[in-house]
């Protein structure tokens, strides 16, 4: 079986020329690896494999950032790639931003983002995902993600943009390998950079995940405070309130009717309360923080056409 550096994923400085061909059926491929420990490699499988893949066993994954170097002013960028993920039906993951952190590209507990140089993501190489796997069973328990430093990142849609990138390298801490689809509309998992065309899924992503939650359905637990909780009662937030006036619909006209992918934000506190250090307070002062300050630049929405119009479903972290 073909070995690849899945993690090496948009190792392309330039968009790659290829010519479009028949879909093969089932073109999404997950990452197998029977090693135990950090992986940055992996074989790519079908997700009927009998020897199985790579996967989480828990349906919520908390991420942390550490805006050293470029990471300043990408939060929302980075909260908006891990939605992409999680706002996908009929699949229960929930890939939840917690704030910030000084963690980096290391085994240590914590699912980080970061950037900087030097850890194996170098020269054309964009950004890099390691995956911490359990044996037997190739369960994933961390995963990390380096972007390299020496490029430039930008968050308007130039290159290099930062959500589309991102929206791969979460789609590689799902699991996911590189899609085998070479015909357009180009999927997120293509194996080479394509622009800001990534930042939103498409049917051969998006069943990528569903397969793989239906091969190993995972755990539910409850949704954290700032973490993304579906409309229907599928998952709850931990806290028991959401953020007022947040909800928000991938299709517009399910909102008010059959909620079916409508979603919501996991609040800290009910309307008219305050806030603590770390919990996330409304941008529309339906609430604030305890301390009378948010941390400068956490701000994001669930809506991304909010951000910088009317602030409706966005949030940010407290000081």
């Amino acid at each position: 079986m073909n070995r690849t550096h899945w993690v090496r994923s948009i190792v392309c400085a330039t968009v790659a020329t290829m010519l479009a061909s028949a879909a093969p059926s089932h073109a999404y491929r997950m990452i197998q690896n029977f090693n135990s420990g950090r992986q940055t490699s992996g074989s790519q499988v079908t997700c009927n494999d009998p020897n199985g893949f790579t996967h989480w066993t828990s349906a919520n994954t908390n991420w942390y950032h550490n805006v050293s170097n470029q990471g300043s002013g990408k939060d929302a960028t980075l909260y908006n790639a891990m939605n992409v993920w999680t706002f996908v039906l009929g699949a229960d993951h929930s890939l939840s931003y917690r704030g910030r952190t000084t963690a980096g590209f290391t085994t240590d507990g914590i699912n980080a983002v970061s950037w900087g140089t030097g850890q194996g993501c170098s020269g054309s190489c964009l950004a890099l995902t390691a995956l911490v796997l359990q044996q037997p069973g190739q369960v994933i328990v961390e995963s990390d993600i380096t972007f390299n430093n020496a490029v430039t990142w930008t968050t308007n849609g130039s290159n290099y943009d930062t959500w589309s990138v991102a929206a791969h390298e979460f789609g590689h801490t799902l699991g996911i390998h590189h899609t085998e689809l070479t015909s357009t509309p180009y999927p997120t998992m293509r194996a080479t950079y394509f622009g800001s065309d990534a930042r939103t899924l498409e049917t051969d992503d998006q069943s990528a995940i569903q397969c793989s939650q239906g091969t190993y359905p995972p755990s539910l637990s409850c949704i954290p405070d700032g973490g993304v909780d579906d409309t229907l009662s599928n998952t709850d937030c931990c806290s028991g309130v959401a953020v007022q006036g947040s909800t928000y619909c991938t299709n517009p006209a399910d909102y008010g009717t059959t909620w079916a992918s409508c979603f919501q934000i996991c609040g800290s506190v009910p309307t008219g309360s305050c806030a603590p250090s770390g919990g996330v307070d409304d941008t529309l002062s339906l609430t604030s923080c305890c301390s009378g300050a948010a941390v400068s630049g956490s701000t994001r929405c669930l809506d991304p056409a909010d951000y910088g119009t009317d602030w409706t479903s966005c949030i940010h972290t407290c000081l």
